[in-house]
């Protein structure tokens, strides 16, 4: 399956009250300066996560350099497909076929 962007998980950042914002910028800052090399790359920044696009990078690398930023709890690869019932049904039953080749 090629996925196409990242989706990243803040960690305790829902105990921050008020000022959540500020630590969320900060954050995205931080996996943007961790990223600075991948020119490529778009971002979008929500309170709970951050996608990260990548248009065409190889997500590996991209990865490992994740793992070095402080404050992310999770990473899950992401391929965004339309809101419709169809598409979305004919990209699952390609997920699972995609998953049971690998396994194979």
């Amino acid at each position: 399956m090629n996925y196409d962007r990242i989706m990243v998980r803040y960690g305790e950042l829902s105990t921050k009250g008020k000022n959540k914002k500020d630590f969320v910028n900060k954050l995205a800052s931080n996996i943007k300066h961790a990223l600075k090399n991948y020119t490529n790359l778009e971002y979008i920044v929500r309170l709970d996560h951050t996608y990260i696009i990548l248009n065409g990078s190889d997500v590996e690398p991209i990865l490992e350099r994740l793992k070095d930023v402080s404050g992310i709890h999770s990473m899950s690869m992401v391929l965004k497909v339309e809101s419709e019932i169809e598409t979305i049904k004919i990209f699952d039953i390609l997920t699972i076929i995609s998953i049971f080749a690998d396994n194979n």
